[in-house]
This record gives structure tokens, C-alpha cells and sequence, in this order.
């Protein structure tokens, strides 16, 4: 069964997010992972949760997410 991972970036430092951003895709991708979305416009329908960067990553199943 497929896991999910997602995750609100908060982007402190822009130097280092690029880096980041370059290298993960790889990792993620050794793993069975795939984008399904990341960064973006987002509008939230209720309570007052104010999202960064949301990133969301799907997996063939939860063993190969915590890999």
C-alpha cells in the first residue's frame, strides 16, 4: 500500500535549500519515491494553519518511505 510523505518547508536559508533541492530528488527516487507536488499556491479551507512550502512525496509503501 502506497505511504505518503508530506512536509510544510520552512526556507530559512536559499543557498542551502538549492543544494538541498538539487541532491534529494536522487535519494528519493532510489527509494520508489515520486512527487505528486511541491511548492505552489496554497489556499487553506479551515482553521489558521498558514503552510510554507508544501511538499508531497509518494511511496510504494511506508517500509520504503522510512528507508
Amino acid at each position: 500500500m502506497a505511504a505518503y510523505l508530506i512536509a510544510d518547508v520552512d526556507i530559512t536559508d536559499a543557498a542551502v535549500f538549492e543544494e538541498y533541492r538539487r541532491d534529494v530528488p536522487a535519494t528519493e527516487a532510489r527509494y520508489g519515491g515520486r512527487y505528486m507536488a511541491r511548492g505552489g499556491a496554497t489556499k487553506v479551507l479551515e482553521g489558521d494553519w498558514e503552510p510554507h512550502r508544501l511538499v508531497i512525496v509518494e511511496f510504494p509503501d511506508m517500509a520504503s518511505l522510512m528507508a
